[in-house]
């Protein structure tokens, strides 16, 4: 009923856009809308993990891509474009 995916089912948003929801579950207006709340909160246990929104792992935490593909933490890390560019992504890492 509100935001950039207004009249969008949640669970649809959560895989289309997990860090928008990790975002959203930390604004107020969420608590207007208590089942969407806990529903954000049962999937994204930990609000602040990084989600991926390009490449092989798009929509993977970025806790479970170190866990199973460290090199791909090592690549992104030296990646000039992250570095300047995704600053949030590269401070995540």
């Amino acid at each position: 009923a509100f935001g950039k995916y207004k009249a969008k089912n949640i669970v649809d948003i959560a895989e289309l856009n997990p860090n928008y929801c990790n975002w959203l579950l930390k604004q107020p207006i969420l608590n207007k809308y208590p089942d969407i709340k806990a529903y954000l909160e049962e999937k994204f246990i930990d609000p602040n993990e990084h989600y991926m929104t390009f490449g092989k792992y798009k929509n993977k935490a970025l806790s479970e891509i170190k866990k199973n593909d460290p090199k791909y933490i090592d690549y992104l890390k030296n990646n000039d474009f992250i570095k300047t560019r995704m600053v949030s992504l590269y401070d995540a890492l």
